[in-house]
């Protein structure tokens, strides 16, 4: 099972994307599985529309509410919530899981279940569990620099002087 979530996409610009042949990939995901629309709730917060997903519960039962855990003052974590997810019940199923930039993925509960960066940016937490994966992780990741209008231009409608002009700002 692979779950992706496009935070801000809507079926309505990913359908002209894939008829632009702009989304070769997403493509080929809509051919050969299984896309829809999902019905949402308010308020249409990341965090707590993230946990509602992969917990089935709403907000007042699995206890993320927005982006921040005031409990711990930090960004909402792993224990910010209070009923497992997905890839934790797979993990007690002995099934392996492996998430990645998933609000309420870090730190994992278990050893076992593979987890990569975060939707936020800390530099006191490491962003690969578990740790050995670290290196091959590192050594696939794309760096934000790294990335060119080329690139760019295939996913956002954006000039070749817009792009420049956000890079220079350093908020590409």
């Amino acid at each position: 099972v692979v779950h992706i979530s496009i935070e801000g996409a809507d079926w309505e610009l990913i359908s002209e994307l894939v008829e632009d042949k702009k989304l070769p990939n997403i493509k080929a995901l809509l051919d050969s599985g299984a896309a829809g629309n999902l019905q949402t709730i308010q308020p249409t917060v990341a965090p707590l529309l993230a946990a509602t997903m992969v917990t089935g519960l709403p907000p007042d039962r699995h206890g993320v509410l927005d982006f921040t855990d005031t409990r711990a003052n930090s960004p909402v974590l792993s224990s910010t919530r209070r009923v497992p997810a997905l890839w934790d019940v797979a993990n007690a199923f002995g099934r392996s899981a492996a998430v990645v930039n998933w609000w309420t993925a870090w730190p994992p509960a278990s050893d076992d279940i593979a987890v990569i960066s975060s939707p936020f940016q800390s530099p006191e937490l490491p962003l690969v569990h578990p740790p050995d994966f670290e290196q091959h992780a590192r050594s696939v990741s794309v760096g934000v620099n790294t990335v060119g209008y080329r690139q760019m231009a295939r996913f956002v409608n954006i000039t070749e002087a817009e792009f420049g002009r956000v890079s220079a700002q350093g908020t590409a």
